[in-house]
């Protein structure tokens, strides 16, 4: 089911045609654009994307998008062939904008978001347990971060009481 994302990246495709003077704009840095869509229109893509199946047509979308938005942000034009745009190599274009493939971005957020919940905020030994899909891997899983919950609680309601 590719609704949530293809909804998503619509909102990501109207965030960018209302930024479209920002990024198209010759006097600001390409590092300062590529910020920008970074923490404003990837930001509004990756919203939930957790949830969503990722279908092989989703993740060109999401790449052409993504070349698109880059394109802009380094000051790329098409160049005319044959009558036909031409368009620099997408791992050049990557590369001078020093940032990865959109899917493959968000295969790894999914990937993540998959084996622990509040992992950045808990304990970074939360990210290194098993991934396993076994049961009783899970069940572990759980119990460990059941624990560590359980521990930072304790250590909390000691801090309180201490100072008060």
């Amino acid at each position: 089911d590719d609704v949530a994302a293809m909804a998503r990246l619509k909102i990501a495709r109207c965030t960018f045609a209302g930024m479209r003077r920002q990024l198209f704009d010759t006097t600001m840095p390409p590092r300062t654009k590529i910020a920008i869509y970074t923490s404003v229109i990837a930001a509004r893509l990756f919203h939930a994307c957790e949830t969503w199946t990722m279908s092989e047509r989703v993740a060109q979308r999401f790449d052409s998008f993504q070349q698109k938005c880059l394109r802009a942000c380094l000051g790329y034009r098409a160049i005319m062939k044959d009558g036909r745009p031409y368009y620099p190599r997408s791992e050049s274009v990557l590369e001078r904008a020093g940032v990865q493939r959109l899917s493959e971005s968000l295969r790894e957020r999914q990937r993540q978001a998959g084996y622990a919940l509040f992992a950045d905020c808990i304990s970074p030994t939360v990210k290194s347990w098993s991934t396993a899909r076994e049961p009783h891997a899970c069940r572990n899983n759980l119990r460990r971060l059941a624990d560590v919950l359980q521990q930072r609680m304790t250590i909390t309601r000691a801090r309180q009481a201490t100072f008060p």
